[in-house]
């Protein structure tokens, strides 16, 4: 078994709490001298750094959520001065205004080593080509895949999100052994070029690794993707958000990325399972869904004490000792959902992904798919409507449009006993996406 730093991956549950302990007393002295933010919050709660001693201690500090930060906007979270601050990112600015998020020196180099450790557990190595199409500009994605081939010694083809039609050429002729994209653009990317007669079964035979995120994926999306490819690619996945350190939080290794389970790089983010209803953490071992709540153990410029993701998933039922070795790096299952993109339809809480998934099943649907609300409040809906396009080989089946209409109802029946409007499309009637897919639209 090889590491990219053997001794922090493969160190004991002992040893790592240690780590995280002296990490986080660290951080809290760091976040109440000089982070605006963190200041306010333990006066008002009467806390002292001295209160915080261990990752245990961390249960008296209140959650910090997206409402919460809104009001600090441009620079409540910085603990650095601008001068530090080697460069931006920010939020996605998908329920808000974008929020700037920065990094310094110190912090570009964490965040190169954290990539480049999950991206050698996937198998990249030096010298190997990846072909990199998460996006760029305020994203971290993009310059963070980067940042890990330049940590590992890998060349990296930066072509960005989209350009489909060169892609599905430049795949097959510059022989990348990876790639990074979303799951939705890696399904997109390999129906469009079997359309267009390259085969990524032979084609792209030399495509070994995919290096997935941006967005949760259905199931049957994984099983979709993998299918496409040539026998022993494998399907790794990143998971993480803006306000952390991006897309290195937690990662799957030859042992969980079948299962669609991911290690929490615990050395840099300290994980809290939170239970919704009662606030409680959730330990390994507990067979029950919560909250995913991280502290950023090693972030400089924008600390986070106690981040609320509101993306909910359970620990894996053997969570610690994997047999890759990191045996004190927890595993955490595949997301259920973000909360932001729930729907409540007369009283039913469902995710996009879950959707995806019934949808994805159904033999003869094409890639495109989305949820309609028209005007209606996510969470007081009280109809379901999926717009589902047929495959170009059934477009004028009508017998199968019905079947296909037919089985996607009772399997949404089935899953949630609601009733759903399912709208049979034309062939690429709906939008693609080649960066993160919107699912959920106003009509």
């Amino acid at each position: 078994m090889e590491y990219f730093k053997k001794e922090i991956e493969t160190i004991s549950e002992e040893g790592l709490r240690a780590v995280q302990n002296e990490k986080l007393r660290l951080l809290v002295k760091h976040c109440y001298k000089d982070v605006p933010y963190y200041k306010e919050l333990f006066d008002q709660n009467g806390l002292k750094p001295k209160d915080i001693q261990t990752v245990d201690d961390l249960v008296n500090i209140p959650i910090t959520r997206k409402k919460d930060i809104k009001s600090t906007y441009p620079f409540g979270l910085m603990g650095v001065s601008l001068a530090e601050v080697e460069r931006f990112q920010s939020t996605s600015g998908t329920t808000s205004l974008p929020y700037p998020l920065c990094y310094t020196k110190k912090d570009v180099l964490t965040l190169q080593e954290q990539v480049a450790r999950a991206m050698f557990c996937f198998g990249v190595r030096p010298g190997d080509v990846v072909y990199q199409s998460y996006g760029y500009g305020t994203f971290l994605g993009g310059i963070s895949v980067d940042l890990g081939c330049r940590g590992i010694g890998a060349s990296v083809f930066p072509a960005g999100p989209g350009r489909t039609a060169l892609a599905m050429h430049w795949l097959r002729d510059l022989k990348p052994k990876a790639i990074s994209c979303t799951p939705s653009f890696a399904r997109h990317l390999a129906t469009y070029s079997m359309e267009r007669g390259i085969d990524p079964k032979t084609d792209w035979a030399h495509l070994k690794i995919g290096m997935f995120g941006g967005e949760p994926a259905a199931p049957a999306v994984r099983k979709k993707v993998r299918d496409a490819m040539a026998d022993g690619f494998m399907y790794h996945e990143f998971y993480g958000t803006s306000e952390l350190f991006g897309n290195s939080v937690a990662t799957s290794c030859e042992y969980t990325c079948d299962h669609s389970e991911l290690h929490v790089m615990a050395d840099h983010f300290y994980l809290e399972l939170i239970d919704p209803a009662t606030g409680k953490r959730i330990d390994p071992g507990e067979d029950k869904e919560g909250e995913l709540v991280f502290t950023s153990l090693s972030k400089e410029a924008t600390p986070m004490l106690r981040w609320g993701t509101n993306d909910l998933t359970r620990y894996s039922r053997n969570a610690l000792g994997c047999k890759c070795g990191r045996v004190a790096h927890p595993i955490i299952r595949a997301l259920t959902g973000r909360g932001d993109d729930a729907l409540k339809i007369r009283g039913a809480l469902i995710f996009p992904s879950e959707i995806e998934d019934v949808v994805t099943k159904v033999e003869g649907t094409g890639d495109g798919w989305q949820i309609v609300i028209g005007n209606s409040d996510k969470e007081s809906l009280q109809e379901l409507i999926i717009q589902v396009e047929v495959a170009p080989q059934h477009k004028d089946d009508h017998e199968k449009r019905g079947l296909i209409r037919k089985y996607i109802e009772d399997d949404v029946y089935g899953r949630f006993s609601l009733r759903a409007v399912v709208q049979i499309m034309e062939p690429e009637a709906l939008p693609r996406y080649e960066s993160k897919s919107i699912r959920i639209v106003k009509q």
